[in-house]
């Protein structure tokens, strides 16, 4: 009868999971084009995003040449801060963000900050 209960809990835990994000592979997509280019949201010249609470972002290294990241500047509100791996060519990374504010974003790889920035905005 234990056994019952804690697999009917651990279902439910799953299920609550699956809840918050239903459709986890419908995310905007932002392409690492190049130190020159920057950042730019999928068939765009802009690098700003804007996404609902519960939405994500995946970010895409297009750049031939170059190793990079997507990371909230250090001085985001700790809420809304992210950073993901470091990519080469080819390798992307989803970000889910829940909660609604703004952050600016840059490649936190060498000085690539410098050109390759932008900003998202989480609408609740």
């Amino acid at each position: 009868m234990r056994m019952l209960g804690l697999a009917t809990l651990m279902i439910l835990l799953v299920s609550c999971g699956e809840l918050s994000n239903p459709n986890p592979d419908a995310c905007q997509v932002v392409r690492m084009v190049s130190t020159q280019a920057g950042f730019r949201l999928a068939n765009t010249s802009s690098a700003n995003v804007t996404v609902k609470a519960g939405g994500c972002i995946e970010f895409v290294n297009d750049d031939a040449n170059n190793f990079h990241n997507a990371q909230s500047r250090p001085s985001a509100p700790s809420n809304l801060a992210f950073n993901t791996a470091i990519l080469a060519r080819g390798e992307s990374q989803k970000v889910v963000f829940n909660v609604a504010g703004e952050v600016e974003y840059i490649c936190g790889v060498g000085n690539h900050a410098t050109t390759m920035n932008g900003r998202i905005t989480v609408q609740p």
